[in-house]
């Protein structure tokens, strides 16, 4: 029996507005603070969304183990 699981779909509005919000062409200049911050900020949050990513993927298979014992 196949089972279809819903994916993530959440964060796609997040990246889209912290996208928006440091875009690196809206007033600042490489190699200023502002830049670096942005570039930090931004960094930051791919790194956070890998993290949820990789989390669910986790979850989901320590699930279907612990669910049916055994993955073919």
């Amino acid at each position: 029996m196949v089972e279809k699981l819903m994916h993530q779909n959440h964060s796609r509005n997040e990246l889209r507005n912290i996208e928006n919000s440091v875009c690196h062409d809206h007033g600042k200049t490489r190699g200023t603070k502002r830049y670096e911050k942005a570039r930090l900020k931004l960094a930051k949050f791919h790194g956070q969304l890998k993290d949820t990513r990789m989390d669910f993927l986790h979850k989901l298979s320590t699930e279907i183990i612990n669910e049916k014992q055994v993955i073919v």
